[in-house]
Parts: C-alpha cells; sequence; structure tokens
C-alpha cells in the first residue's frame, strides 16, 4: 500500500478529489465511505485524512469539476465496456443532482442556499453567490450593544425593506490581483516592502495577490465594476456589473439573522468570521489586512462581511425612517457615500451588520476596499 499525500483540496470545503492510476475511469462514487472495494481496490479520498490507494503510482489531484461532490476513480485493466457504462450512469446522477439543487433554491429561496450553494466564476476567477430576493428588517434595536457607543445618532431605525429582485455578490472583497487584471495597476498600501515587514518576511518579496485592494475612492470602485463589464468574455456572457447599495449589503451580510453579526450578539464568535482591532490603542502596531476567505463564511457563503477592510455601496446617504421601503438607494444627490462593514482597524462595534459609516466620494484609505454585484440574468440589467 502506498500512501501519498493529501490534496489541499477536501469535501469540508465544498471541494473535492478525483484519483488518477491508470487509463480508465472505473468508478465516480458519491460520498464514498473509507471502506476499500475489492473490485475497484481503492479507499476513498473523501473519508480519510490522507487517500490509502492500492493501486500502485496513483496520485490524487483537485476535481476538475469542483462545483460537484464526487470521487472519480481511474485505474488500470477496465474494460471499455465498464468504462463507458459508468461514464453514461453517473454523468446522468451528477445532471439530475444539479437540477435539485437548482429547483430547490427556486422553491425555499435563500435557506436552500445552505444545502447547495448557486455560485458563477466570471472571466478573471471572481467567485459570486445568489442572493434570492426577500424581505428583511433593516436597521439595529435601540438596546442594541455599540449601537450609540459615542452618544451620537448612528441613524439606525429599523424598518421593513424589500429586496424584489435576485443578484449575485462577490463572496470575498475584491482582491488586488483581481483589480490589477482589471485596471492595469495595484493601488493598495499593503503591498511590497510594506506588507513583508507587516507580515514578519523582514523585506523579503511577499504574494499580496489573494488581499483585498485597499486605497481606493468610490469612483475607483465604480470605474473597475464598468471595466470589468466590459472585459469580452464578460460581455458576450451579458453580465453588468456594479457596487451592491446599503440595503443589498445589508441583507445579504445578515444572511437571515436578525442579531447584531451574522452568527448571533456573542463577541467571543466575532474572531471567528471577522478581522478586527480588539484594542484600539494597539492600531499602529499589531492589526493588519489579511487574505479574503480565511475565515468563516455567513451562512449564505460571504467571507469578512464584517471585517478586513470597510467596502463602499453605491448610496449616497440619507436618514432611515421607519417607513417600509422596495430597493432604497439613497439619496438623489450628494458628495458622501456609504461604507459597511468593519476593517482591521476598527472596534467589534464597528463591524456589526447594522453599523453605517458615511465619507466622501473622494476619500481613499488602508482600510477601504469593496466587493462587486452582479444583477440576476432573470432579472434583468439594474438602471
Amino acid at each position: 500500500m502506498k500512501r501519498h499525500r493529501r490534496s489541499s483540496r477536501s469535501h469540508s470545503s465544498g471541494k473535492v478529489f478525483y484519483v488518477h492510476a491508470g487509463q480508465q475511469v472505473i468508478a465516480v462514487n458519491p460520498r464514498c465511505t473509507a471502506a476499500a472495494s475489492p473490485r475497484c481496490r481503492y479507499a476513498c479520498a473523501d473519508c480519510m485524512d490522507e487517500p490509502l490507494l492500492h493501486n500502485t503510482g496513483a496520485q490524487v489531484r483537485p476535481c476538475p469539476t469542483p462545483a460537484t461532490r464526487f470521487c472519480i476513480i481511474i485505474a488500470p485493466n477496465s474494460s471499455h465496456a465498464l468504462f463507458l457504462w459508468h461514464l453514461i450512469v453517473w454523468y446522468i446522477c451528477l445532471e439530475f443532482t444539479g437540477l435539485a439543487v437548482f429547483f430547490n433554491s427556486i422553491c425555499l429561496g435563500q435557506n436552500a442556499k445552505e444545502e447547495g450553494v448557486m455560485e458563477l466564476t466570471n472571466s478573471i476567477g471572481m467567485k459570486l453567490v445568489l442572493i434570492r430576493k426577500g424581505t428583511f428588517i433593516m436597521g439595529s434595536p435601540e438596546e442594541e450593544l455599540g449601537r450609540d457607543k459615542f452618544g451620537r445618532d448612528q441613524n439606525e431605525t429599523q424598518h421593513t425593506v424589500t429586496i424584489s429582485r435576485d443578484f449575485f455578490l462577490c463572496i470575498t472583497e475584491v482582491t488586488q490581483g483581481q483589480y490589477e487584471k482589471v485596471m492595469g495597476a495595484n493601488p493598495s498600501i499593503f503591498q511590497g516592502e510594506k506588507a513583508s515587514w507587516r507580515l514578519g518576511k523582514k523585506g523579503k518579496p511577499v504574494d499580496t495577490s489573494c488581499f483585498p485592494v485597499d486605497f481606493v475612492n468610490w469612483y475607483d470602485a465604480v470605474d473597475f465594476c464598468k471595466k470589468l463589464s466590459e472585459l469580452p468574455e464578460e460581455v458576450a456572457a451579458g453580465r453588468q456589473y456594479r457596487l451592491p447599495t446599503e440595503a443589498e449589503w445589508e441583507y445579504a451580510c445578515r444572511a437571515g439573522s436578525k442579531t447584531s453579526y451574522c452568527f448571533g450578539d456573542g463577541l467571543d464568535t466575532l474572531g471567528q468570521y471577522a478581522w478586527y482591532t480588539v484594542d484600539p490603542e494597539e492600531y499602529k502596531n499589531l492589526p493588519r489586512k489579511h487574505t479574503v476567505a480565511e475565515l468563516k463564511p455567513n451562512p449564505w457563503g460571504l467571507f469578512d462581511m464584517h471585517g478586513n477592510v470597510q467596502e463602499w455601496c453605491s448610496d449616497t446617504p440619507e436618514p432611515f425612517s421607519a417607513q417600509a421601503v422596495v430597493d432604497p438607494t439613497g439619496a438623489s444627490e450628494g458628495v458622501d457615500r456609504v461604507l459597511r462593514g468593519g476593517s482591521y482597524g476598527h472596534e467589534a462595534h464597528d463591524c456589526r451588520s447594522a453599523k453605517r459609516s458615511v465619507m466622501p466620494a473622494t476619500i481613499r484609505s488602508s482600510l477601504i476596499g469593496f466587493r462587486v454585484v452582479l444583477n440576476s440574468p432573470t432579472e434583468g440589467t439594474q438602471d
């Protein structure tokens, strides 16, 4: 028996393995057990810390179709008929699995996404998740911890908001690598030698392509969305990108929750979901941004909604009222724009789902980035 190194991809993160040990596919095994099959002579990579493969020379590699949860076992000495038979049978199973997830999400709404998240990956590798339309309570109750910490009106008046259209939201903040692919330059402060020293590399070269882009103002973010939409592959797919509205952002951040954070009210859990500052006095020495998607996502599959960098929204700020609204987009004019989510330089109360921040649209900061929205193809293009 030959032991092989485990691939970095695993079922626990929604990724899968396929095993190559020869020329032909002899089994496609959905969520198989650790018991080795005498006929196929393998032990499944899905169920073990390290796959134990009985076929000499077998290798474990990431599945080329990571949207599916199957192990594909390839081994020598199998007949062509058996090869074709398994391919046909399990291709049909895969198709029915995909259709089941699709219809479940339509019938059950956003809750179905927890069973099978509907995602798409665009031409620059950006992953977006489908957010189903719905109604929620926007804002926070007056007694919410941290709502009015500094004795000023945080303007988080609770009111009912209806999001009338499905949309796709990027599961992470736009990364430095993604921004540079589209714009041809990386404006981030956190890169190069500065990033190297903050990461403990003492000036040695570091790759910050998976860190959120920073030092972008609102106009930079809007321009990114425009140029991303103009890429040939995106034009061919009919995709138009934009910034989220403030209401869409909070709706997605809450992911069905009514608490201070997507997971509840307890600060002892916040560190599992957000990079933030525990002690403001440590700001200049300890806190720094991190690569995207290091921590837990919210129940709808979105990472870093509560921290890492703040995120631009499309809205010009306006006061909340208690009146119910549908698809609010902010004030019609003004020089400021809304920021949502906390950052690595903010305290816990600034990372709440309902927390609103306002900055001039021209401001740039190492604490500020953004994520993008794609209108659902079935809903048409938003004006």
